[in-house]
């Protein structure tokens, strides 16, 4: 991991933390469930991003390697099936 994409991703949950503090201050909560909820929030959208940036990569790897390997055609006096010579 590297640091801007942790950097991108705890941006991102601050963001989210400040969005839910605002909208749980408003509802009529107590104060030590405002925040507890506003942290649980912050933390699984840190993590939530931490496990797709995961995913990604490994599509991303899985995507690079053939499932199959292609071998190289034969070579020397052997003739391929379809081609005809007189």
């Amino acid at each position: 991991m590297t640091r801007p994409s942790l950097l991108v991703h705890a941006v991102v949950a601050g963001v989210n933390g400040l969005i839910s503090l605002t909208l749980l201050l408003i509802a009529p909560l107590g104060l030590a469930t405002v925040i507890t909820l506003t942290l649980l929030l912050t933390l699984s959208t840190f993590l939530g991003g931490l496990s797709g940036e995961g995913v990604l990569r490994w599509l991303q790897h899985s995507r690079q390697r053939p499932w199959r390997v292609v071998r190289p055609a034969p070579r020397g006096d052997r003739q391929l099936s379809g081609s005809r010579e007189p």
